[in-house]
């Protein structure tokens, strides 16, 4: 008796078997092209910050992370950024998207958020107060899940208390709880953020870390101290984007002092430094000085000043300051000597003059957006920042890379 022949099984090629899989799993399997990667920069409100991004703002549809001390303006950058992505979602016609604000601390002030630009009575704005970590966290992937989500702020990592540290007596140690919840939670919005585009803003603090080690008391007996922030190692590896802040010194005026005391200078505000310590969007490791002014924000004002002194538009002789006729606004150009200067007496007195109007703010922000497009910012709708629009790259000014200046006007 014959045994019957084996047909062999056809062999199916990989092209074959990818064409399949890409008409059956659209949705995770295809060409580049036919998913939205564009890596796009929503504004900050602030030319310094756009800037150290290197995409002229925070990333959309990727975790970034502010973190720092107390009071060094972590949750005031978060919702400056909140109340440019309103505007300019109004500016869209983007009428279901989200806005979402999961305050941890239970501090939230509307009426700081509305000095900051966010209108917190809007419809597209939803507060949340959580208990638990969890309950945060559970009720913000329902509303992703739906799409329509674009900012969400966690406010902020070192008050998220998780269910099993609530329900435990106090002075039982639940050891990692929290960092082992966050890397989690972060990996179940991951990439659901990517696919609908929205970003997720994590404000965070650094606590002084004891170190009894020997190069740790040598660093302590120097006056070095080491920081580490709650939640982990989650959010150092799953952010696209991180940003220290740090105060640099206080930021003083003579005011009216309703307690009498009207010799010195009160405090108005604070300088912070803000160092980017990670970036897979642009370069990392910039940094930037700027200024928060109380009940304010941070001041655009002293920004596009140092940004114009840093590039030879704005020049200081002792207590004198001399401003280029290029950053001077048409009611001001009677003041412009022979040389093409104008004279003022103290920085301070120059950045509030700025700052108090609009036409001179307008005027050097839009130099100083020249300056640093030719340093990589990229020219974006200008209708929410000014309002002369796009940086017109043809008008560009002619800037040395190497030295830094500014060439002289023809």
């Amino acid at each position: 008796m014959v045994a019957a022949k084996k047909t062999a099984a056809k062999k199916v090629s990989g092209r074959e078997l990818l064409a399949k899989m890409r008409k059956e799993d659209s949705d995770i399997i295809g060409r580049v092209e036919d998913f939205d990667l564009e890596i796009v920069g929503q504004s900050t409100g602030n030319i310094s910050i756009d800037f150290l991004s290197g995409i002229g703002g925070v990333p959309k549809g990727r975790i970034i992370e502010s973190y720092g001390p107390y009071s060094s303006g972590k949750t005031t950058a978060a919702i400056m950024t909140m109340g440019q992505m309103q505007k300019r979602m109004k500016a869209e016609g983007d009428e279901d998207g989200l806005l979402i604000f999961v305050d941890y601390e239970h501090t939230f002030d509307s009426k700081y958020a509305l000095a900051l630009g966010l209108d917190s009575s809007a419809d597209n704005f939803v507060y949340m107060a959580p208990n638990t970590l969890e309950e945060g966290m559970n009720t913000f992937r329902q509303l992703l899940d739906t799409g329509d989500v674009r900012l969400v702020i966690f406010d902020s990592v070192a008050a998220m208390v998780p269910e099993g540290e609530i329900e435990a007596e106090t002075g039982k140690a639940e050891v990692g709880l929290r960092a082992k919840l966050l890397n989690q939670s972060c990996r179940q919005i991951t990439g659901k953020l990517a696919k609908y585009g929205t970003t997720a803003w994590f404000c965070n603090h650094v606590q002084e870390k004891i170190d009894t080690s020997y190069m740790g008391r040598q660093l302590a007996s120097r006056g070095i101290k080491q920081w580490v922030s709650p939640g982990g190692t989650a959010l150092p590896f799953y952010a696209s984007f991180r940003i220290f802040f740090e105060k640099a010194g206080t930021a003083k005026s003579k005011e009216f002092d309703a307690l009498g005391n009207t010799d010195d200078e009160e405090v108005t505000g604070q300088k912070i430094k803000m160092t980017v310590t990670k970036n897979k969007v642009g370069p990392a490791f910039r940094v930037a000085e700027l200024r928060i002014h109380r009940g304010k924000g941070f001041s655009q004002a002293y920004s596009v000043y140092n940004v114009l002194e840093s590039h030879g538009l704005i020049k200081k002789s002792g207590s004198w300051i001399k401003v280029n006729e290029s950053v001077v606004p048409e009611t001001l150009k009677e003041k412009v000597d022979d040389k093409g200067w104008m004279q003022m007496q103290g920085e301070d007195n120059l950045i509030k003059a700025i700052e108090s109007s609009p036409e001179w703010l307008r005027v050097a922000e839009n130099k100083a957006r020249e300056i640093l497009t030719e340093f990589g910012l990229p020219t974006v709708d200008g209708s929410l920042y000014n309002s002369d629009g796009e940086v017109d790259a043809e008008k560009l000014l002619k800037v040395n890379k190497t030295t830094g200046e500014v060439a002289d006007s023809e």
